[in-house]
């Protein structure tokens, strides 16, 4: 098992480079806006004189930011998702396992599960099980935000967290938090 605390610290340089990201990204969208506004052309507010310059800067800064949201494949990435539960009720349990798929899109909520209930005065609601976003996106990893409490990589009751990392070639395998019946959920990258 890898360092918990080089994971966490690896996370938090995930964070931070997906927020400058998002910041460079909001730069660029509020410029674009001002200059519309004036009814301006991008053109008409670089300085001639280094307008060949600041292009190729631009055009590089979007083929950085580019590369910052896409795991680096070939195909197009995504998050494979298996589902599965276990119970300490019955020795003859025999969980079933489901695969899905959620795209990797920055802070865009994917729901994997979600459980019907009932009440005995008739009440009725859906809960979400696992549902999570993708907070930013290396090279060879990326950082994921749960919305549930989970257990991780037989970490145990008593140490729960959301936000992790899924690494190119490794899995995650995420447990709720529970005693004697929960689910199971194996996350990793994949082109499929």
């Amino acid at each position: 098992m890898k360092d918990n605390t080089n994971t966490e610290a690896n996370a938090d340089n995930m964070e931070r480079k997906s927020r400058e990201i998002g910041l460079v990204i909001t730069i660029i969208i509020i410029s674009l806006v001002a200059f519309a506004g004036a009814g301006l052309s991008a053109y008409e507010f670089i300085d001639s004189s280094k307008k060949d310059e600041q292009i190729q800067s631009l055009q590089n800064k979007i083929k950085e930011l580019e590369k910052e949201v896409s795991v680096a494949t070939n195909g197009k990435p995504r998050i494979r998702v298996v589902s599965s539960s276990w119970s300490g009720w019955s020795k003859d349990y025999k969980p079933v396992e489901k695969e899905s798929f959620c795209e990797i899109k920055l802070y865009e909520k994917c729901v994997v599960t979600t459980r019907h209930y009932s009440d005995t005065s008739g009440m009725e609601w859906d809960e979400e099980i696992l549902s999570f976003e993708v907070r930013s996106v290396d090279d060879d990893k990326i950082s994921i935000h749960t919305f549930q409490d989970f257990s991780y990589d037989g970490s145990g009751l008593g140490n729960t967290k959301r936000d992790f990392v899924i690494e190119a070639g490794e899995s995650l395998r995420l447990t709720t938090p529970t005693m004697d019946e929960g689910d199971i959920f194996t996350l990793s990258l994949t082109e499929e």
